[in-house]
C-alpha cells in the first residue's frame, strides 16, 4: 500500500475511528480480500462499516464515500507500477500475470511469425506478427550491419488491460538480440486496416482514439523522421490524439492519422528490455 496516502486518510478520523479503520483493514487482509489499496472502495462497503466510520470523522463535512473517492481518483491518476511479467486489469485496477509465448530461434530469412499473449484465464489478449524489416536488404546492400532489425508488421492488444504491448515487446527485443540485431526493433506506425484475427483481439469496429504513433512512442519507439518525432512528443505533451478529421467529397467524415511513419525502438528502451531483471521475467 501507499503508506503516505493511507496515513493521510487515517488523520481524518478520531482515535477510535482510526482503530476501527485499522480493524477493517486487518479483517480484510486476514480474509485475503484486500490485495492492495485499490480494493478499499469495495472493502469498506463489504464489511458494512460505513456508518460506524462516519460517526468517527473529525470533519463532519467529510464522508467515507468522499474519502474513498479521493483515494480512487489518486490511484487512477498516478497509475500502478507494474512488475515485469504483469499487466494491469483496467476494470479491477489489479495486477495480473501475463503469459507471452516464447519466440523460437528465427533465422534472418523467416517469412513471418505470430506471437500470442494470454491472460490468467488463457484468453488471447495480445497478438503480434513479426517479419524481416523491409529495409534489411537495402542495409545489407549498403554494407550497414548495425541497422538491421526485427520488424513488427501488426500489433493488437485487448482494451481491457494496460501493459500488454510492453510485455510483448520485451520478448520481441530479446528475440531480436538472439538473431544478432542487438535488440533493434522497427515498425510502421499507421492507423489503418489490419487482418481480421488482429481485430478480434482489439475489438471489431472499435473506434480509434489515438494515433498508433503516440502509443508506440510511449512504449519507447522514436520516429525516424525528426520533424515527425517532434510532433509526436508535442502531441503527447498537449494531450492530443494525433488524429485529423477529414470530410469526404460524397458526404460523411472520418479521421486520418496525422503522425503515421516509420519508427525504431530507442537504445534506452532496448537497454531496459535487455536488462537482467527483464531477462528473468
Amino acid at each position: 500500500m501507499n503508506v503516505k496516502l493511507l496515513l493521510g486518510v487515517m488523520r481524518k478520523f478520531t482515535p477510535k475511528g482510526q482503530d476501527l479503520a485499522v480493524d477493517v483493514l486487518k479483517k480484510l487482509r486476514k480474509e485475503n480480500c484486500l490485495a492492495s489499496i485499490n480494493d478499499i472502495p469495495s472493502a469498506v462497503s463489504f464489511l458494512g462499516k460505513i456508518d460506524a466510520l462516519e460517526k468517527q470523522l473529525l470533519n463532519k463535512k467529510d464522508s467515507v464515500e468522499s474519502i474513498v473517492g479521493d483515494i480512487y481518483k489518486s490511484i487512477k491518476t498516478k497509475g500502478v507500477e507494474r512488475k515485469p511479467g504483469t499487466i494491469l486489469n483496467t476494470k479491477t485496477h489489479l495486477q495480473e500475470p501475463i503469459v507471452v509465448e516464447e519466440i523460437p530461434e528465427l533465422n534472418k530469412n523467416f517469412k513471418s511469425y505470430d506471437v500470442t499473449a494470454y491472460n490468467i484465464e488463457r484468453e488471447e489478449i495480445g497478438l503480434a506478427r513479426l517479419t524481416p524489416d523491409p529495409n534489411n536488404k537495402m542495409n545489407k546492400f549498403l554494407g550497414i550491419k548495425d541497422k538491421d532489425s526485427l520488424y513488427i508488421e501488426y500489433l493488437a492488444t485487448s482494451p481491457n488491460y494496460k501493459g500488454i504491448g510492453t510485455e510483448m515487446l520485451r520478448k520481441i527485443v530479446q528475440a531480436s538480440n538472439r538473431m544478432g540485431y542487438s535488440g533493434r526493433v522497427s515498425l510502421e506506425a499507421c492507423t489503418g486496416s489490419v487482418p481480421m484475427e488482429f481485430l478480434r483481439i482489439c475489438g471489431y469496429g472499435k473506434p480509434q482514439k489515438f494515433s498508433c504513433a503516440i502509443k508506440y512512442k510511449k512504449m519507447g519507439f522514436n520516429s525516424t523522421v525528426p520533424e515527425l518525432d517532434a510532433k509526436i512528443e508535442q502531441g503527447i505533451k498537449n494531450g492530443g490524439n494525433g488524429l485529423v478529421i477529414q470530410h469526404f467529397a460524397f458526404g460523411g467524415s472520418g479521421y486520418r492519422d496525422g503522425l503515421s511513419g516509420p519508427m525504431e525502438l530507442s537504445q534506452e528502451a532496448i537497454r531496459k528490455y535487455l536488462s537482467p531483471s527483464n531477462l528473468k521475467a
